[in-house]
């Protein structure tokens, strides 16, 4: 099973290599600077969710399902990171399930006390070319005229790392604005 595994991270690390532009951190993270997709997603309560209500943050996003075990197997550390941002308003975590319907969703929320606002997100996947689950984005939209997709991780992800990535961002202080274009 060892070589089986190990056989696996190589080949999906020349995969992930071969691809123009894409380069792995050693900590399993892409670090980009692509044009955030637009979307319109509901939550499980039936409030929208725009990029222009992000304006100003830093946006961490999960992509799941209930039926993908390490989605599930990662969930109290979510809800941890999630919980260490009371209180903050320059950070937010979003959490974007897929392929369920709203009632499964809200089952599996309501018996795991899940903290969160819950978005129904099988429209917004594409935009972010999410393949695998769990996947998680760290997204900037201190410059709401252009929000990037800084961060990106396929596979679980620690609190710790999640805030590391957003630290780095506010480290780097706000994006500067592109200046007017010239007459």
């Amino acid at each position: 099973m060892t070589r089986l595994r190990a056989a696996l991270v190589v080949a999906l690390f020349l995969f992930a290599a071969w691809q123009p532009g894409v380069v792995i951190g050693e900590d399993g993270w892409q670090a980009l600077k692509l044009p955030a997709p637009q979307f319109e997603l509901k939550d499980l309560e039936g409030r929208t969710l725009r990029p222009a209500d992000l304006a100003g943050k830093i946006a961490v996003v999960d992509f799941w399902a209930t039926w993908c075990a390490p989605c599930v197997i990662e969930m109290p550390d979510l809800v941890e990171f999630h919980e260490s941002l009371a209180g903050r308003d320059d950070v937010a975590f979003l959490s974007f399930n897929v392929t369920e319907e709203a009632e499964v969703v809200a089952a599996f929320a309501k018996k795991r006390k899940l903290p969160f606002r819950i978005f129904l997100a099988d429209t917004a996947q594409d935009g972010f070319g999410v393949e695998y689950y769990p996947a998680k984005f760290v997204l900037d939209y201190r410059d709401p005229a252009r929000p990037l997709i800084r961060f990106r991780r396929d596979g679980t992800a620690t609190g710790a790392e999640l805030h590391a990535k957003v630290e780095a961002l506010l480290s780097e202080g706000a994006p500067r604005k592109a200046a007017p274009a010239k007459p």
